[in-house]
């Protein structure tokens, strides 16, 4: 659950302000990035962990609306749902924290028990607010399964580099990338050796989230930019699970250079409304608006 302030600031270090109000918007990477699914049309399931409490009734309310399966959703008794305290400024940026609770409690012998039914996916979108272990036993199991990988390194920490060969997709943004390959991205140069070393480790396909300028893509045979869309931000909480998650729904193995245009448009109008899971627009709304644009063009 997110707890989202809305500020004329992000505060410095020490300092208090006053807010201008306080939302409880659904929200959790792995719940927003398969909203997006859903909303871009791709059936869904979600796989996690929430506490037994009044979030967690909320939340799976929330999805079960969105029509997302939750036959892989578990109720922890001893666990508080995960929740984010966010705070949101006039321009739209944030700043946010994370306690994971029931998240963190997602295992590897969860995993386990449910490996059996995995079998029926296409693909695995995995983000990092689970704990490692249980991070390396989906992917194992997805390449066990034959299941595409697409991995949101976030919020990010160091894996280990075997886990690569298992991952098709990643999608780290400018400092997700720095922490996990060394190298600062700042310009093309930069950016293709970052992608250089998640290719050369195994993975497929490398799309770096360049925020308001878009987006850096790198396969071993192509690589391309694709501009960011200038639109009115008001909220950009959720536009990194929008991307991820619209771009998982759209991708079927042949139609990179598509998949990436929607997803890059799903996210720029998440942006334009307030919270995550509230924001996410669906398939016609982002259809429309790639139509509006090849009109202007």
């Amino acid at each position: 659950m997110d707890l989202v302030a809305s500020t004329p600031r992000i505060p410095e270090i020490g300092e208090t302000i006053l807010g201008t109000k306080l939302d409880e918007i659904p929200g959790g990477k792995g719940a927003n990035q398969a909203v997006s699914a859903r909303q871009a049309g791709g059936k869904t399931w979600m796989f996690g962990k929430i506490g037994r409490d009044s979030y967690g009734k909320y939340l799976k309310e929330n999805l079960t609306k969105f029509d997302i399966d939750l036959e892989f959703l578990i109720e922890d008794e001893d666990e508080d749902t995960g929740t984010a305290v966010i705070s949101v400024d006039e321009k739209g940026n944030n700043s946010i924290i994370v306690i994971p609770g029931a998240n963190s409690k997602l295992s590897a012998g969860d995993i386990e028990k449910k490996q059996d039914n995995l079998n029926k996916f296409d693909m695995m979108l995995l983000q990092l607010e689970i704990p490692e272990e249980t991070v390396l036993k989906a992917v194992d199991t997805a390449a066990e399964n034959n299941i595409m990988v697409v991995l949101d390194p976030a919020p990010v920490f160091k894996l280990p580099e075997s886990i690569y060969k298992k991952v098709d997709i990643i999608t780290p943004n400018t400092t997700e990338a720095e922490q996990l390959t060394g190298i600062k991205v700042e310009d093309e140069e930069s950016m293709n050796k970052a992608a250089d070393y998640f290719l050369k480790r195994g993975v497929k396909i490398v799309i770096l989230t360049l925020g308001s300028k878009g987006l850096f893509v790198k396969t071993k045979k192509e690589s391309f930019t694709v501009p960011g869309l200038k639109v009115n931000a008001v909220d950009t909480t959720a536009a990194g699970d929008c991307f991820t998650g619209t771009f998982a729904a759209v991708y079927d193995g042949s139609n990179l250079k598509e998949a990436v245009e929607w997803a890059n448009t799903g996210a720029a109008i998440s942006t334009t409304k307030m919270g995550a899971q509230t924001s996410i627009p669906d398939k016609e709304e982002i259809k429309k608006f790639l139509e509006n644009i090849k009109e202007d063009k």
